[in-house]
């Protein structure tokens, strides 16, 4: 059952759930103080597993907002969810939200977005701390994305005990749940111990879901040794409590990691050192908790594999010890690399920035491009409305429209159409198809392409003036390759034969030379005409005084 407080305008989002779900729904439309309905009226929200709240219909400042969340988080443990929709307004009401544990908040300009949102803000999971930071990150156009990571493994069996009683192996275990959970790891924690903590965790916990043999919250399952589950996951999380003899044949022999947790204090680094050689070497982990500095040192000349955490009072902190955890779990978890699909964002800002301005966009495209990249996915696409666009980017609709079309016409975006189930047109699709390296490369090898001409000219040029005035050879006949004994003088005639070749060389390099004049009188031509019709009779004259020194647009007189 759900409860939503709601704006008059925003009143029917969540109707679609009574159809698709048969979720039954409560509204209170109008406008509220949160504080006086929470902690003034003292309603009972027991019977509702949601509370949905409209922003808009709220007439409380920030502080008077989180202090109701408190009180009802205290109370209460039905599910917190918030409708936001201008959350760049509200960044910073967010943050807060966020650091009271609510993470359901909805944001999403387009109907089946909001939908995808509000379904997965009603799952058993929930909307993780993750989702809401990505959304942040690409308010604030940050283009460092945070790490995706994938899992070739699934069923991936961890034991977790303790060397002696109270040195924080439950909390270790969920720690270890909640951090996995939080880097896109379907997770299930396994009470296998007689100690029936998780039962007495809801009464303490707002927000747990509550079933016949689990409890849910945040995206981890908890589930008592003898429960009953269908479902596949990526790590499995055995709580075993103190380590015994009757359990070490199954840690051994059927757990891929034993992570084995302990202190050094001297009354119980015994009972450690007898575990740790029951244990497979290559298996176990050891995590100790409360060492002094001096002490770290000594341990780790001491044992295999030995790491020290951090200070964890929240059962549920997965960020504490997360730099333990990956280090401990590496061969299981893969930083996903967006190099090649991604390599867009992995270009560094400035590289970016030069490959557009290459382009030679026009102020609106580049704006609006920028925009577009900001706002998309990893594959590249994303579908902001025209008039997002030009609110955001603080330009009219029509600037956006011609920007759109100028970055259409230069190949860097492209265009599909959306439709919504009822056939109406939703806002299109844009797929980046930069290739700015590309152009860049392009551009790189026509510029050299010219250069590479003009030093060949120049080349020429060189070979004309450094050859000795071919007047000395035009004298040269074939009788002077005779010498006085009659005979023919090889030397001499291969010299002739060189003269002969060099003239016809001189030749068609001076063929070349005047069409590149030639090419250069048009070239001027053309831009004097451009800039306002000039005297192309008098621009001759003066072209035919001048002579060209074997680049573009260097005519000097002699």
């Amino acid at each position: 059952m759900l409860l939503y407080i709601s704006s008059n305008e925003n009143i029917g989002i969540f109707d679609f759930l009574s159809n698709e779900n048969g979720m039954v729904i409560k509204k209170l439309s109008g406008t509220f103080s949160l504080k006086q309905f929470v902690i003034y009226d003292m309603r009972s929200f027991n019977h509702y597993s949601y509370v949905a709240i409209d922003l808009k219909a709220l007439k409380d400042n920030k502080d008077e907002i989180i202090e109701a969340i408190v009180a009802f988080k205290s109370m209460f443990s039905s599910r917190v969810i918030f409708y936001i929709e201008d959350i760049k307004k509200n960044e910073s009401l967010i943050e807060r939200l966020v650091e009271q544990g609510v993470y359901n908040i909805l944001s999403a300009d387009e109907v089946e977005d909001l939908k995808g949102e509000i379904q997965k803000s009603i799952s058993n999971s929930g909307m993780s701390k993750r989702d809401i930071q990505l959304k942040l990150n690409k308010l604030n156009g940050k283009q460092c994305y945070m790490p995706e990571y994938s899992f070739e493994k699934k069923d991936i069996k961890i034991a977790i005990t303790g060397a002696a009683q109270k040195v924080g192996a439950t909390t270790i275990a969920m720690n270890l749940c909640n951090y996995l959970a939080s880097i896109g790891a379907s997770v299930c924690y396994v009470e296998a111990n007689n100690h029936d903590h998780i039962k007495k965790l809801p009464s303490s916990y707002a927000g747990m879901v509550v079933k016949e043999d689990c409890i849910i919250y945040n995206g981890v399952k908890y589930l008592s040794l003898n429960a009953s589950n269908d479902e596949e996951y990526h790590f499995v999380i055995y709580d075993m409590g103190v380590i015994e003899r009757k359990t070490i044949n199954a840690i051994n022999n059927k757990c891929d990691v034993s992570i084995l947790c302990a202190t050094a204090k001297p009354y119980e680094i015994e009972e450690y050192d007898k575990a740790v050689q029951l244990l497979d070497d290559d298996k176990v982990n050891t995590i100790f908790s409360f060492i002094q500095e001096n002490e770290k040192v000594r341990l780790k000349e001491q044992y295999r594999n030995v790491f020290f955490a951090e200070y964890a009072p929240d059962l549920f902190d997965g960020d504490a010890n997360k730099n333990i955890f990956s280090k401990i779990f590496k061969n299981y978890i893969t930083e996903k690399s967006y190099e090649k699909e991604r390599g867009l964002f992995l270009m560094g800002k400035g590289k970016l920035l030069n490959c557009l301005y290459n382009m030679q966009l026009s102020m609106r495209a580049t704006l609006v491009i920028n925009y577009l990249i900001n706002r998309s996915n990893k594959e590249l696409t994303c579908f902001p409305a025209i008039k997002t666009i030009a609110k955001d980017c603080n330009i009219s609709t029509r600037t956006v429209q011609r920007a759109l079309k100028d970055l259409l016409d230069a190949g860097v975006i492209k265009k599909e159409n959306r439709y919504r189930e009822n056939g109406g047109q939703s806002s299109n699709l844009y797929t980046l198809v930069f290739d700015g390296e590309n152009k860049e490369k392009e551009s790189l090898e026509i510029k050299k392409e010219e250069t590479e001409k003009i030093d060949e000219v120049e080349v020429n040029e060189e070979l004309i003036m450094d050859t000795v005035d071919f007047n000395k050879y035009k004298s040269v006949g074939l009788e002077d390759s005779v010498n006085s004994e009659g005979k023919v003088d090889e030397r001499k005639n291969h010299e002739y034969e060189e003269n002969e070749n060099l003239q016809e060389d001189i030749k068609n390099v001076s063929e070349e030379l005047s069409i590149k004049r030639h090419n250069e009188k048009t070239k001027v031509l053309k831009i004097t005409r451009n800039r306002g019709r000039g005297n192309d009779k008098k621009i001759r004259k003066s072209l035919d005084k001048c002579t060209w020194q074997g680049e573009y647009d260097n005519l000097v007189p002699p």
